[in-house]
């Protein structure tokens, strides 16, 4: 009898947790954008010095956006521009140690990604000033 009771309560719990999950969508999106992230460069078939040069790039754009996050002196959109500043200097930065093949997927895929933002309406998401031509 008590062994039905713990099975009940825990069908319960796993069916109650997978509705909540269902109602979030934004999770659902986040992890697909974590596992579109590791795609995008998955994509470019880099060697392993590629790999290792991309993820310092990353490494440093990541403590230069929290740098700036935590300068409480600045505005928002001070804040907001600096980070898109980072970003697009990371982007330049990767696109720098690129082949001419793997710049022309890159660029793609950033195209790509770029319509896939103006899509989904995010306001200012979609007026980057990169060139993915």
């Amino acid at each position: 009898m008590r062994m039905k009771i713990t099975l009940i309560i825990t069908v319960l719990l796993f069916a109650f947790a997978l509705c909540a999950l269902a109602q979030n969508p934004s999770k659902q999106g986040k992890l697909a954008m974590r596992a579109a992230k590791h795609g995008r460069f998955a994509q470019l078939n880099l060697t392993s010095a590629q790999k290792t040069e991309i993820k310092g790039i990353k490494q440093a754009a990541r403590v230069e956006v929290k740098a700036v996050k935590a300068n409480t002196s600045l505005t928002r959109q001070d804040r907001r521009q600096n980070i898109m500043q980072i970003k697009q200097d990371s982007i330049a930065k990767i696109r720098a140690l690129l082949t001419d093949e793997q710049k022309a997927k890159f660029n793609k895929i950033m195209r790509h990604r770029a319509q896939r933002v103006a899509a989904l309406g995010r306001p200012g998401k979609n007026t980057r000033k990169n060139s993915f031509k």
